[in-house]
């Protein structure tokens, strides 16, 4: 599940665990009973983040490392 609600002492809290960017936008919260209704709304922006990794990841001057140890090897 992506989220999860919680419901204790009058106090209801949408807990939202992961987002994607299509779940961006206005999100309304309406609480109802026998006195009435009530909302509010809120903008939710969901950004991410790059799950691919393309720069080295090796300290400066040890790119092409890879490359020297085939060179040695040959």
């Amino acid at each position: 599940h992506r989220y999860r609600t919680f419901h204790d002492f009058g106090i209801v809290i949408l807990d939202i665990l992961y987002c994607y960017e299509e779940n961006s936008g206005e999100y309304e919260c309406v609480a109802t009973n026998k006195l009435g209704r009530d909302s509010t709304k809120a903008m939710l922006k969901c950004t991410s983040k790059e799950n691919l990794i393309l720069d080295s990841q090796l300290p400066r001057g040890m790119e092409g490392g890879l490359e020297k140890l085939q060179t040695l090897e040959d």
